[in-house]
């Protein structure tokens, strides 16, 4: 945020209870994104002086805490007429004095949606050419009340792992469909997964996941929200109509990025057993996972044993050599944070980076030809991805663009879609320092190619994704043709996005050529 401010003479504030719980159950993402709404609208409207943000307790309970927020200014103030529309949809103010501003304050009505549906309240007071104050009000759940003030963040990595140690278990037996139509997601969240030992199948879209639970007998599905083709609603539908027995008591547990409570009685009457919120929560997951599997499939293990696993897990190897908050939109630790290691970072940033050019386009021809539900989801994804991998920035803006193609806003959609992408394609620039060169690559036959090439379009035909991950880990290590490096782009791409009819399309045509290719040599 302080590189909204640029070199205005103005002093952007925090000051924070102390007092505040150090641990809270509430919807991250949520709260984050009012917060950040908020505060950006203040700094867009205030030229100098100063930007408060501030938090405080209002009323504190056994198990819960009232919170209010508040973001104060010294800005050009709001009419009182005004007031009572900030928050309605597609609404700026006093237009003449703010005509030199950029956006249009739909933020604020994003925000309020937020405060509603979290059961919160929301407000704003202002006195005309002096400033505003906007404040929101939200009760969470407490999962830890010490005090922030008595805790030592120096020490508190060790404090994770012992709490994320006590709902850890082992399940090797446990077979387990994981479903999202999001490359990312499914290999963050298997990593996540690992020190669970279980073994785990995945699915990119909710019909494939309808028919893969019918060809073998799984113990636990997670299924996405949000996908294309059969969303996760749909998919859990469609089991549960399934003739045979074992389809009414598998245990479905939706994997959301919008945990609120219209959103839980959707997935309760599309036959879910529960939900886990996105971004995935390790001490959630397994609590969630360890309630629905058999109990013959769950194996104890001692703290020691726990904290070895996850330590195991997490083990950290060097970041590329590259200053913190590069250009004040990416941010190394939080997707750190969220990936959970750095092996996983660097993998998910590689995999982002290669589908910038495509999904942009994707995002732009969706809303010139009119799709909103295809662009919803696309955006969908792009919001979960970006803020996977540290890009709190473009997953607001991709988030908000979410909110409107839900309520069809075509106006809102054409105005913020354009600087949406303009951020997005920049990332091709910021980004490139952390793709990690290909090393040691060498050069192999036309033979070389062509089986690995039909080993992968052999996994893909068969759904073995691990199959596949593991053939084109072996062309990566081959020293690419010029002929052959477009198709070697494309196919990365495809892969990544677990595209298998286009995966098997391309395979067949890049075999094609190598076999061309490898004629005209044998005959010259």
């Amino acid at each position: 945020m302080q590189n909204r401010i640029g070199n205005r003479p103005l002093e952007l504030i925090c000051d924070i209870d102390q007092n505040i719980p150090c641990a809270l159950n509430g919807d991250m993402g949520r709260i984050r994104q009012i917060i950040t709404n908020l505060v950006n609208n203040s700094i867009k409207y205030t030229e100098k002086g100063h930007v408060k943000f501030s938090v405080r307790v209002l009323q504190q309970k056994q198990d819960k805490v009232l919170l209010y927020y508040e973001v104060e200014d010294t800005g050009i103030g709001i009419r009182k007429e005004d007031q009572k529309v900030m928050f309605d949809s597609f609404q700026r103010v006093d237009m003449k004095k703010n005509r030199r501003i950029e956006g249009t304050g739909l933020g604020l009505t994003i925000s309020k949606n937020f405060v509603n549906m979290m059961g919160g309240t929301i407000g704003v007071e202002s006195e005309y050419g002096k400033g505003s104050k906007f404040y929101f009000q939200i009760e969470q759940g407490i999962v830890d009340a010490t005090p922030i003030s008595q805790i030592n963040y120096d020490l508190r990595q060790n404090s994770i792992i012992d709490k994320e140690a006590e709902s850890l278990f082992t399940s090797p037996d446990a077979h387990i469909l994981l479903v999202d139509d999001n490359t990312m997601n499914l290999m963050v969240a298997q990593d996540l997964l690992k020190p669970l030992q279980m073994q785990i199948d995945t699915a990119e879209n909710g019909r494939q996941a309808v028919e893969m639970v019918q060809q073998k007998q799984y113990d636990l599905v997670l299924m996405d929200h949000m996908m294309p083709v059969m969303n996760g609603t749909e998919a859990a539908r469609a089991i549960r109509a399934l003739p045979e027995p074992q389809y009414q008591k598998l245990p479905i547990i939706a994997l959301t990025a919008n945990a609120m409570t219209d959103a839980r009685k959707e997935f309760t009457d599309a036959g879910m057993n529960g939900f886990v919120a996105k971004p995935i929560i390790f001490r959630n997951i397994c609590n969630e996972i360890r309630k629905w599997l058999p109990d013959n499939l769950v194996k104890e293990v001692t703290p020691e044993e726990a904290r070895e696993l996850l330590s195991g897990s997490s083990e950290q190897e060097n970041a590329p050599d590259i200053p913190e908050d590069a250009h004040g939109i990416f941010h190394y630790k939080e997707g750190l944070q969220c990936c959970g290691s750095e092996s996983t970072l660097l993998k998910s940033i590689q995999i982002f980076y290669r589908t910038i050019d495509r999904n942009a386009k994707r995002i732009e021809e969706f809303l010139q030809e009119d799709l909103i539900e295809d662009y919803t989801i696309e955006v969908h994804s792009l919001k979960n991805s970006a803020l996977l991998i540290g890009l709190p920035a473009l997953s607001e803006a991709a988030g908000e663009l979410e909110a409107y193609g839900t309520s069809q806003n075509k106006e809102a959609l054409e105005e913020k879609t354009p600087p949406m992408l303009d951020m997005y394609r920049s990332l091709k620039t910021i980004l490139l320092p952390y793709i990690q060169e290909e090393h040691d690559q060498k050069e192999v036959p036309a033979d070389t190619w062509i089986a690995v090439l039909d080993r992968l379009h052999q996994c893909m035909e068969q759904f073995d994704t691990d199959g596949a991950d593991e053939a084109m880990e072996q062309l990566e290590g081959f020293e690419v043709p010029e002929y052959l490096k477009e198709s070697m782009e494309k196919l990365r791409i495809f892969v990544d996005d677990v595209a298998m009819e286009d995966v098997i399309n391309l395979t067949t045509d890049m075999i094609d050529l190598l076999k061309q290719k490898k004629g005209g040599k044998h005959h010259a």
